[in-house]
């Protein structure tokens, strides 16, 4: 599981969720969560990174915007696909600093999930 998945379900069970937690444990090695619904989630570190290879075919259409926390993914006129007001960390037409969707998923941005749905 990416550490941004992982990050995002611990804040959840942590702050928006936390009426959902039947208990809640986390140290050096992990963190441990069991859920009222008896749901039981556990997440293990791992030293080391783990690399990511994107598949040849995979376009680069994501990117980050200045706020630089989500990866939206854009068309060719460099808008956004969930709002074409969002323009890229970098406008330029040439030289733009695009991604792979799975390089970002794999790293710590969130996704946009209204350009994830989007095909």
């Amino acid at each position: 599981m990416a550490s941004a998945v992982a990050l995002e379900e611990i804040n959840h069970a942590m702050l928006g969720g936390k009426g959902d937690v039947r208990t809640m444990s986390g140290g050096d090695s992990g963190y441990s969560i069991e859920y009222k619904d008896g749901r039981k989630v556990e997440f293990v570190r791992v030293d080391g990174a783990v690399p990511v290879a994107a598949p040849a075919e995979e376009p680069e259409e994501w990117s980050t915007t200045h706020s630089g926390y989500t990866a939206h993914r854009f068309n060719a006129d460099n808008r956004a696909l969930c709002n074409r007001s969002v323009r890229p960390r970098d406008n330029n037409t040439e030289g733009s600093n695009y991604g792979v969707r799975s390089w970002y998923a794999a790293s710590a941005f969130r996704l946009c999930p209204r350009c994830d749905a989007k095909d």
